[in-house]
């Protein structure tokens, strides 16, 4: 007799709220940014792998077809269904894409003379 056995995948990591010092967060991001420019040498997969666990660039590839999704024209239940991410981050991600378009109207348009 075969025996099958189904394995769930484990829900994503929760991070800490807590906050770090305004300095050193300036800090840890100018190392972002130069790791960053350093990736257009070796390329953005050497980058990713070096900072991202497996379980991040599933978050990350799951957010990406979000904004795919919802470029596309889906509703928000059928973007949760296949995405298997909650509705309500689907919407955080649809308001985040609003404000980058209200930012980048904003930012493009010549100013009055």
């Amino acid at each position: 007799m075969i025996r099958v056995v189904y394995l769930s995948i484990p829900p994503m990591p929760r991070t800490s709220r807590k906050k770090f010092s305004e300095n050193l967060e300036k800090e840890i991001w100018k190392i972002f940014w130069a790791e960053v420019e350093k990736s257009k040498k070796t390329g953005p997969a050497s980058f990713l792998s070096k900072f991202l666990t497996e379980e991040e660039k599933t978050t990350l590839e799951k957010r990406l077809a979000a904004i795919y999704f919802l470029k596309q024209g889906e509703s928000l239940r059928e973007i949760s269904r296949k995405t298997n991410v909650t509705k309500k981050t689907v919407i955080f991600i649809k308001r985040g894409l609003k404000k980058l378009n209200h930012k980048k109207k904003t930012c493009s348009k010549s100013p009055k003379k």
